[in-house]
């Protein structure tokens, strides 16, 4: 999601009152390269009693080597398609910490930073132009299980295509190679992980399926390390390829 500078998005929700137990705080990586920006993230995020700074980098190369070891729910980084370098990276970060979100900064709002965004499985996409002060609502939005870059797709019709386009050509190369055997989760996995490929929040699984959303995040965690997946898209995808879900499924409306 780009948030436009000046405008306000309550619906990310207040930061908490009364400071929480360390355990229950979102912990926040930033990899930043702006050092302005940084360091005004940085003052920002320390002021919210619900978030933890565990670590910070100016660029994705320094990221890559001290995330994992912050053990990070969310990371803020900075990409930019002139950099060829920055996917890979990105996509490295998210292999060493699956369970992470990435909330990434692009300089532009165009298609080309939307796609790459979410080939580095991002859970949301702000422009680097927008204040700072956004960026705990939308970790909190995000550490919740929402996931705000599905919503930028709806107005840009060459990206979802693009995407389309990418899933059906992993589709076809699948269909033409071996198959990918027993399906390695077990039933409720794979009813969580057809949910999400309806393109459900934490929350919205949760009332589906009448669980906990805690429940949902340990399925979910449990459904990336099975697949070997970097985010939910890689899982579904990967899924998808070898016949273990359907897009076609049951009516998505919470359970009573």
């Amino acid at each position: 999601m780009f948030v436009p500078l000046g405008q306000t998005y309550r619906q990310y929700g207040a930061a908490p009152r009364e400071a929480l137990a360390s355990s229950a705080r979102t912990r926040v990586f930033l990899a930043i390269e702006d050092p302005a920006y940084l360091h005004n993230a940085h003052a920002i995020f320390a002021r919210h009693m619900d978030m933890t700074l565990v670590g910070a980098a100016g660029t994705l190369v320094e990221a890559a080597r001290s995330v994992e070891a912050a053990h990070p729910h969310i990371v803020v980084a900075s990409l930019d398609i002139t950099d060829t370098g920055e996917l890979p990276l990105a996509r490295g970060i998210r292999q060493k910490c699956p369970s992470a979100s990435l909330i990434a900064l692009v300089p532009e709002d165009d298609d080309a930073h939307v796609l790459l965004a979410i080939n580095a499985g991002a859970a949301a996409c702000v422009r680097k132009d927008a204040l700072p002060e956004f960026l705990p609502g939308i970790a909190r939005s995000v550490r919740a299980g929402e996931y705000p870059i599905q919503y930028t797709l709806l107005g840009r019709s060459r990206v979802a295509s693009h995407v389309l386009q990418q899933v059906q050509h992993m589709a076809l190369a699948a269909a033409s190679s071996p198959s990918g055997g027993d399906c390695p989760l077990s039933p409720r996995e794979t009813e969580v992980l057809s949910v999400i490929a309806h393109g459900k929040s934490n929350k919205e699984i949760a009332s589906f399926l009448n669980i906990s959303e805690q429940t949902v995040k340990n399925h979910v965690n449990a459904i990336l390390r099975k697949l070997d997946a970097n985010d939910r898209t890689h899982a579904v995808v990967r899924a998808l390829r070898y016949g273990w879900i359907a897009l076609k499924g049951p009516d998505l409306e919470p359970t009573a």
